[in-house]
């Protein structure tokens, strides 16, 4: 039977079948027809495909498992981050990482060129459609607003403003894995006049700059030949990173002073992103297993009630899901970028980075669905040498690659 199942690479196969499927449905779930669907038919749907997804992604693990892909190390840590997962499941009463969890156990050894491949093809195609759709009628397209009441924001038919342009970056940081030393100036400059159009629409000013600078930083590396040669003396530091900004993230919320003009200076540059932090922190206060939390924003429908939305992903993670999934994620980012600077993939090192960077500001941290590449931490990398090429049949082979 292993041999049977190896032959006919049953797990790769399905894996793109349930990878697409939780993306699409992760993107279904963000647009305006999800949101404002009043039949109910839409909800039905989507509670379907997760079942699906759950149900798949259990039978590909029982399946590595029988083939003997996972090492009694992998089968602890898989087992120990199980039984957090579950618990903060069960204290904070949201189920969405139970099935980002399987998807994860799933992803074990699959070739990361095609999954994201995969991913950043569905991702191109959804912002296509909803923009298309938005700008015609089929989806509609919210205005709003920022608190100074200047610069209307157009949702693109997403749930929120920022949902589209953070997206794109997403979608960015995915190509440039895709690419990376084979990336031409016109490439720069299409992804750099998209992310300049996503910022006229929606006014999203965070997705912007960083979009920008990471378009400018990987522009600026590609010029020369010996690429990375400051970050190969860094490995350390990069690899610990995700963890000194999770517990520095955590120190300034706990050091933030409302009365203090010094971070009422920076409250007002991340459009008091830290004051609802520490509202939070101490309305909620930590748990070792997070707690039952419902979060009002001003996305579209959004409960009513008194905002109370924390965008930091990291102060969201610990105050909903608790310390110790905060901690098993952070840990994920250390394991991808040790295997990402141990095969000098500086690449891939470097886009974990800015996706724990772009976490301090933005709910991102591990939502697979706009920030897919955190899945690298357990695929089977390639070499650095081998990224995508156009050639006429560059698309067979990245989603045929094994």
């Amino acid at each position: 039977m292993i041999q049977w199942l190896e032959k006919n690479k049953i797990q790769n196969k399905l894996f793109s079948v349930v990878w697409s499927i939780f993306l699409l449905t992760g993107f279904f779930w963000l647009t305006e027809w999800f949101i404002f669907d009043e039949t109910g038919t839409c909800e039905t749907i989507w509670w379907v495909l997760e079942y699906i997804i759950v149900i798949v992604s259990a039978g590909i693990i029982l399946l590595n498992f029988i083939c003997r892909k996972y090492s009694w190390k992998v089968i602890l840590a898989y087992g120990i981050v199980g039984v957090i997962v579950l618990l903060s499941t069960y204290f904070s009463k949201d189920y969405n990482f139970i099935p980002v969890f399987l998807i994860l156990g799933a992803a074990y050894q699959q070739n990361s060129k095609r999954v994201i491949t995969i991913s950043a093809l569905l991702t191109a195609v959804f912002l296509l459609i909803m923009l298309i759709c938005s700008q015609t009628g089929l989806v509609e397209n919210t205005l709003f607003w920022r608190f100074d009441g200047t610069a209307p924001r157009q949702s693109l038919g997403l749930v929120y403003a920022s949902t589209a342009p953070s997206i794109y970056l997403g979608f960015i940081l995915q190509y440039v894995y895709l690419r990376k030393q084979n990336l031409r100036i016109w490439e720069f400059a299409i992804l750099e006049a998209v992310n300049v159009f996503y910022f006229w629409a929606t006014d999203s000013r965070v997705p912007f700059y960083l979009g920008t600078a990471v378009v400018l930083f990987f522009f600026i590396e590609n010029l020369f030949r010996n690429h990375w040669r400051f970050t190969k003396h860094l490995k350390w530091l990069t690899i610990i990173a995700p963890g000194l900004i999770a517990a520095g993230t955590v120190i300034v919320y706990f050091l933030y002073d409302v009365n203090s003009k010094f971070w009422g200076t920076i409250d007002r540059f991340l459009s008091c992103r830290i004051w609802y932090g520490r509202e939070a922190l101490d309305t909620y206060g930590i748990k070792l297993f997070g707690q039952d939390i419902s979060w009002i924003g001003y996305g579209s429908g959004a409960p009513e009630g008194t905002y109370n939305y924390v965008d930091c992903s990291y102060m969201q993670i610990l105050l909903q899901f608790g310390v110790l999934l905060l901690a098993a994620i952070v840990f994920l980012y250390m394991v991808g970028i040790y295997r990402g600077a141990k095969r000098g993939d500086y690449w891939m090192v470097c886009i974990l980075l800015i996706i724990c960077a772009f976490a301090l500001m933005e709910p991102y941290l591990l939502n697979l669905i706009s920030m897919p590449l955190p899945i690298l931490a357990v695929l089977a990398l390639d070499s650095q040498s081998e990224p995508i090429k156009f050639d006429e049949n560059w698309l067979k082979n990245a989603i045929n690659a094994e």
